[in-house]
């Protein structure tokens, strides 16, 4: 076959398979990055969503308990004339518009007491069995009910209450706020929301209960059962993020979930997948068409380039062969050659092809020498960088991954094809990086920061901490072409530390607080009580009757008990406060934040309980009981080692009165 046929082949080919290429990776790059766009809305109105419905119910709740602080309390308590409470709630809607579904108040019984708009009808009606009721009663704070329909207007609503709390901490009443769910200054204009031209905003509960729904007729009504929308049932168990799914109704959807903080409801953004990725249709059959006029071009333009290129070749390729038959002659003649050499110089080519011939030999020398000092570098380049245990990653100049080692790759568990050319970013975070993961600007070549050092958490089967260090590569401009990014894995180092720290506060045997740290939460609470005129009481305990345990039973024995009295006590103990060992079978209760001696004496009757409670070791019973001493701040004393010694003390008056009973410090000592 001739070359120029082969020429012509080989171009058209070439143009054809380069066309073919072209137009697959675009229309592929076409799709996935409108998927990716579309998706990224989708999460987005779906996260502004969650937090504008979590910003409304936080509002409420804060407004609920402003209000319910604003109310006249001996009005409350002498309800004889409630024109007061009536007034201060008119004056409430004012302030607080997005009540004016309805204020009311009922008193501690659950009564109704008053109202405004007023409904005299309902004036001693009992509302005691209402949730969110019972729910402010309890907590004794702000709350919200679940979503109901409203007699009254039919509409669905929610409730915020909050208690009305007098001054000696009793519960006086119950204020209810009535909000309409679906108002401008609710939750309505959640549903207005759109995504493209049939997407739409609703909100699910974990009882699969419809919150909001575009279709109003399915407010407050469960009628997406188990197993008909998988991004639902995922959604129920805590799912967020983005995907496809059927809905309800049969149809295909790309959908985003997002949970909305300090409830069980979820948002759900979604729109149909076939209006979303209808564009595709209309780019693909448009790159079809220029493909193959592009493909037409190609074959004429083609034909015309070989037939010209496979000319002056030619005369190239019979010198070429002349000059090799001299070459490869016994005796080599160059001047014999002549008659090709001649031949190459009238090429009329007006490109390298006559440069080519002159060229030919030195250039091959050359290159055959360069290549294997290249491919040397090359090789030991590559096994330098993938003998490295830290995975390192090689990054461009928007720190999209171009290279990583075999550290890396088995890091991550992924092939290298899969994770080159995303951001580093997505790989690791899932594009959610932590807070102090640095912006690449941050680096830049010949500033004064041109390497950063930071940490970050990585979660895969188990919470690791990684240390990143980032170093720019330039082009020897001063212009940052790159970046090299190695991790390694410090978690075990940062573990090590925190057994060290821990050595060094904790107790070895039950693992509570030692001295050094129990001073230091004592002073704390100090500060904190001073700041905000909170009391702080100081209990010492010494256990009765332990040093009869070691003689009879043996210090492991004692050893048991230490530990088991140790674990009762803390579980009768607030989170708040501090139980540390002081030495032997002493311990240290630090109570902040207290408002009553009252308080303090219920804790000690209650540790008195538990820890004469018998323990059951090796067959032997083991019971001791506990003599506590209280000093109470300021009334006792007002530093941490006064505190301690007046614990101290009236902890002795308890082993004076009998043992196994409490003291509380004399205030007027």
């Amino acid at each position: 076959m001739k070359l120029r046929v082969k020429t012509s082949i080989l171009v058209v080919s070439l143009a054809a398979a380069l066309i073919v290429i072209i137009a697959g990776a675009s229309l592929r790059y076409q799709e996935r990055a409108l998927r990716e766009n579309i998706l990224s809305g989708i999460d987005a109105v779906a996260g502004a969503a969650s937090l504008t419905i979590s910003g409304f119910i936080r509002d409420g709740k804060q407004n609920a308990a402003l209000i319910a602080t604003a109310l006249p309390r001996q009005a409350l308590i002498d309800d004889r004339d409630l024109s007061q409470v009536e007034k201060a709630l008119e004056n409430s809607i004012t302030l607080a518009p997005r009540f004016r579904n309805g204020l009311f108040v009922l008193d501690a019984d659950g009564r109704f007491l008053a109202d405004f708009p007023p409904h005299p009808e309902l004036k001693g009606v009992s509302f005691a069995f209402r949730e969110y009721y019972q729910d402010a009663v309890r907590e004794r704070r702000a709350v919200v009910s679940p979503p109901y329909i409203s007699k009254r207007t039919a509409k669905p609503v929610i409730t915020f209450a909050a208690p009305v709390i007098s001054n000696e901490g009793k519960i006086l009443a119950v204020l209810g706020c009535s909000v309409d769910l679906l108002a401008e200054d609710a939750l309505g204009p959640v549903l207005k929301q759109r995504i493209g031209k049939n997407g739409y905003v609703y909100v699910m509960d974990s009882t699969r209960q419809l919150i909001l729904h575009p279709d109003e007729t399915r407010i407050l009504k469960r009628d997406v059962p188990v197993g008909v929308n998988r991004v639902v049932d995922a959604a129920i168990d805590g799912f967020e993020g983005l995907g496809e799914t059927t809905n309800s109704r049969g149809i295909a959807m790309l959908i985003g979930v997002r949970q909305v903080p300090g409830t069980s409801w979820f948002v759900a953004a979604q729109a149909p997948r076939a209006d979303v990725l209808k564009p595709v249709e209309e780019v693909r059959w448009a790159i079809l068409r220029v493909a193959a006029m592009s493909l037409l071009f190609a074959l004429i333009v083609g034909l015309w380039a070989a037939r010209k290129i496979a000319r002056p070749v030619t005369t190239l390729h019979r010198a070429a062969a002349a000059i090799n038959r001299e070459l490869g002659s016994d005796s080599v003649d160059l001047s014999r050659a002549r008659p090709a050499v001649e031949m190459l110089r009238g090429i009329d080519s007006h490109d390298e092809i006559a440069d080519l011939a002159r060229m030919v030999e030195t250039l091959v020398e050359r290159l055959g020498g360069t290549l294997g000092a290249l491919a040397l570098s090359a090789a030991e380049w590559e096994r330098s960088f993938h003998a490295v245990a830290d995975p390192i990653f090689r990054l461009d100049q928007a720190w999209r991954i171009v290279q990583l080692n075999r550290a890396a790759g088995d890091w991550l568990r992924e092939s290298s094809a899969k994770v080159v050319g995303r951001s580093v970013v997505e790989v690791l975070f899932a594009d959610s990086p932590p807070q102090d993961w640095p912006r690449p600007d941050m680096l830049q070549i010949g500033a004064s920061q041109s390497e950063l050092r930071w940490r970050a958490n990585i979660d895969r089967e188990e919470r690791l901490v990684w240390e990143f260090s980032a170093i720019a590569m330039d082009d020897g401009d001063g212009r940052c072409v790159g970046v090299i990014l190695v991790a390694r894995d410090i978690t075990q180092r940062l573990q090590e530390e925190e057994k060290i720290r821990a050595l060094a506060f904790r107790d070895a045997l039950t693992g509570l607080p030692n001295r050094l740290l129990l001073t230091d939460r004592l002073q704390q609470a100090l500060a904190n009580a001073s700041r905000d005129a909170y009391g702080v009481a100081v209990m010492f305990l010494d256990l009765d009757r332990f040093k009869g345990v070691n003689d009879v039973h043996g210090h492991e024995a004692g050893d048991v008990l230490l530990k088991e009295v140790a674990q009762r006590m803390r579980r009768c103990l607030r989170s708040i406060d501090t139980l540390a060992r002081q030495g032997g079978d002493e311990f240290v209760v630090v109570l902040p934040n207290i408002g009553s001696a009252a308080d303090v004496i219920t804790i000690a009757k209650k540790l008195l309980t538990v820890v004469a409670r018998p323990v059951e070791h090796s067959g032997a019973t083991l019971q001791v009981g506990v003599s506590i001493g209280i000093a109470l701040y300021p009334d006792c004393a007002e530093s941490a080692d006064e505190l301690l010694r007046a614990a101290d003390a009236a902890m002795y008056r308890a082993k004076q009165d009998g043992r196994n009973t409490y003291h509380i410090c004399d205030q007027s000592a």
